[in-house]
């Protein structure tokens, strides 16, 4: 539970910093309000459910340890099966180490590495999920219809990371990956009415801190248009990014 976590890790630990990074992003008040209203209100109520990787050196040469990617799995497996008890706005958010104050002159992280990273860990989770794709389910990620699934239960995924400068809605000071179980989505969102207040509500709060245009790759859950994953990790400026794979898993 994100409560727990001050008292489970020292100051100075990479743990505790990184939650005291992702912390100060969702509690931010007027003008800078996380747009993601209903992550906030889950923070807040002790909805979270954290679990921390580490080993993610974003140097593109770099191979991330399988022990690292099974402990991820391992977490989400968990949170899959159990996320009905953790409350109606929860999520399940995955930090790591800030990156270091200063970096070599030979090597800076990128924001388009810090996408390729993203991709690949979704499909290392989805590749140790336990369950086949199901059978009825769309596996290529760019159709409307699909959605990140594990154990059968069927997720959205957003990306923050340090490296975004004119897209502040996705900001933070360390990469954070978060996962939304859809299916709260269909309850919050339930009407026409709420649906139009929360997607009024968010593009307001994401225009109040970008830069950029509003991205059309962004999506109410369930509006059907396109796909949810053109949301999950947004390019810098007006450019669309989709995914990096055509199909989520490798087999």
């Amino acid at each position: 539970k994100s409560r727990e976590i001050p008292t489970a890790f020292a100051p100075t630990s990479w743990q505790r910093q990184a939650f005291d990074a992702f912390r100060a992003r969702m509690l931010l008040q007027d003008p800078q309000i996380f747009p993601c209203i209903y992550a906030t209100k889950g923070f807040k109520a002790n909805e979270h459910r954290c679990c921390f990787i580490d080993h993610l050196d974003t140097d593109p040469g770099s191979t991330i340890p399988d022990t690292t990617l099974d402990n991820l799995a391992a977490a989400f497996e968990e949170y899959a099966q159990n996320w009905r008890q953790f409350g109606p706005m929860t999520s399940l958010v995955v930090l790591t180490p800030l990156p270091p104050a200063t970096t070599t002159d030979e090597w800076k992280p990128t924001l388009e590495e810090d996408r390729r990273r993203f991709w690949d860990l979704l499909r290392a989770i989805s590749d140790r999920d336990p369950r086949s794709w199901p059978a009825q389910a769309s596996q290529i990620v760019g159709e409307p219809s699909w959605t990140f699934r594990f154990r059968g239960e069927r997720f959205v995924a957003l990306a923050l990371t340090p490296r975004y400068r004119k897209r502040q809605s996705r900001f933070c000071a360390g990469f954070v990956l978060a996962f939304q179980p859809i299916e709260i989505f269909q309850d919050l969102l339930s009407t026409p009415e709420k649906m139009a207040s929360a997607v009024g509500k968010v593009r307001e709060l994401t225009d109040s801190l970008d830069d950029v245009p509003y991205s059309q790759d962004v999506v109410a859950v369930g509006e059907g248009r396109q796909s949810v994953s053109s949301m999950f990790f947004l390019s810098d400026d007006d450019e669309s990014w989709d995914s990096l794979y055509n199909k989520i898993r490798s087999g």
